[in-house]
């Protein structure tokens, strides 16, 4: 699934739920690629046991294979395809 960006204000672990649930996505491994990690991010995504959010360079075969839900943005995704890892 390719999103816009994601911006989570206060970084509450609700916030990154309320996101997850208005994609429709409430179950399964989830990785969320960003082209980079805000601290926000990373806080409200620590508590939730199947997310696992990474930066381009730290996504492989592993994970992409090991996800039922893999969520890229559209940044990630142009730079995914120009191969400049």
């Amino acid at each position: 699934m390719v999103i816009d960006d994601i911006k989570l204000p206060s970084g509450k672990t609700k916030e990154m739920v309320s996101f997850l649930s208005g994609l429709k996505i409430n179950q399964g491994k989830t990785v969320l690629v960003l082209e980079k990690i805000e601290v926000n991010i990373k806080r409200s995504s620590a508590n939730i046991e199947n997310l696992k959010v990474v930066d381009p360079s730290n996504l492989n075969a592993h994970l992409i294979l090991g996800c039922q839900h893999l969520i890229l943005t559209e940044a990630v995704l142009k730079l995914l395809s120009k191969d400049k890892l």
